[in-house]
């Protein structure tokens, strides 16, 4: 019983830890971009917005953060997740420079790996 309110400390933590991860990758996206960052989180579907909100996706999951969360975090269910995990592979496998952009921001973030 003595484990319990330890393992939910940690859930606690965890849980900021992500939320925290979460605003800043979107904010530094959102910046770059030149946009809102209630755009990227809401439910707009401007494409710039979208490929962003993509892109955002993509390098939390990389950096460890739970695709549960993430759902959470952009007020989406789970098929959109894997789904704009795949369109934000797209964009990095055709696009250099948004590639480039998107492994800077993995290597800045890289040491907050969840």
């Amino acid at each position: 019983m003595t484990a319990e309110p330890l393992l939910e400390e940690q859930r606690k933590k965890q849980r900021a830890e992500s939320f925290h991860l979460c605003l800043d990758i979107t904010e530094e996206f959102a910046k770059i971009c030149g946009i809102n960052t209630e755009d990227v989180t809401g439910k707009t579907r401007r494409s710039l917005a979208v490929c962003v909100r993509h892109l955002a996706m993509h390098v939390l999951a990389h950096l460890g953060v739970n695709k549960k969360y993430i759902c959470q975090f952009f007020n989406r269910n789970r098929t959109t997740i894997y789904h704009s995990l795949e369109h934000a592979q797209n964009m990095l496998d055709t696009e250099k420079q948004v590639n480039d952009h998107t492994q800077e921001i993995i290597n800045k973030y890289d040491q907050r790996r969840i």
